[in-house]
């Protein structure tokens, strides 16, 4: 039995439209993955974010919410609450090129680093 703990983004929205998250530390089973976290709306699995520390730098991965849940806020919120959990250093990711994503990035002070035909790197430097 796999004792890693894995963190459930909990999106809900009340009746006048704002939507919050709690994150919640629950105990996984199975193979789930030390840093990953499960995006749930209602009762629902949406999605899914993954952090990884190396060295100072702590990477955000396979940020993955599903097609119809997209360009709601739900995908801010969760990175606001990725991104508000303590850490000392740069966070970076990268992103394809083309993909709408970057633009939630930069709205988040992200800053390209170098792209090239594929790949976009982003980084957040700790003052922000």
């Amino acid at each position: 039995m796999n004792s890693e703990r894995t963190c459930c983004v909990r999106i809900s929205s009340d009746s006048a439209g704002t939507t919050s998250t709690e994150c919640e530390t629950a105990c996984g089973r199975g193979s789930v993955q030390k840093w990953t976290r499960v995006i749930v709306e209602g009762n629902g699995n949406v999605g899914s974010i993954s952090t990884r520390p190396e060295g100072s730098v702590r990477w955000i991965e396979h940020f993955y919410l599903e097609r119809g849940r997209q360009g709601a806020g739900i995908g801010g919120n969760v990175l606001r609450s990725v991104l508000a959990e303590p850490w000392g250093g740069a966070t970076r990711l990268n992103v394809l090129q083309g993909s709408p994503a970057r633009r939630l990035y930069e709205r988040h002070g992200f800053v390209t680093d170098i792209e090239d035909d594929v790949d976009v790197f982003m980084t957040l430097s700790p003052s922000r």
